[in-house]
């Protein structure tokens, strides 16, 4: 339950900001595996962000995803540093266009 609240928070947030409802999905089992499964079975999935924590090591998921299966994967992946400024991921967002 406490899962479904905060995924229903962030859908909100993303659609006030974007105006785009996200499509939520939730699986059980090993997250990394799960993710790779998702990605190589939706082909509407253009790129995988994943935000880096703060800290001498990446995150485990960042580790795995962006190192050992990164060539592996079907979309390419986006790191966001965990200390980026708001502003300047929109600036950079707004680039893509």
């Amino acid at each position: 339950d406490k899962a479904q609240e905060k995924l229903q928070k962030w859908s909100k947030v993303i659609h006030d900001l974007v105006d785009i409802v996200p499509e939520v999905i939730i699986k059980e089992g090993i997250p990394s595996e799960k993710i790779i499964e998702t990605l190589e079975s939706d082909d509407a999935i253009r790129f995988l962000v994943l935000a880096a924590a703060d800290a001498d090591q990446p995150g485990p998921l960042v580790t795995l995803l962006a190192g050992q299966k990164s060539g592996k994967l079907p979309v390419p992946i986006v790191v966001v540093p965990q200390g980026l400024e708001d502003d300047v991921i929109d600036d950079l967002a707004s680039r893509a266009n």
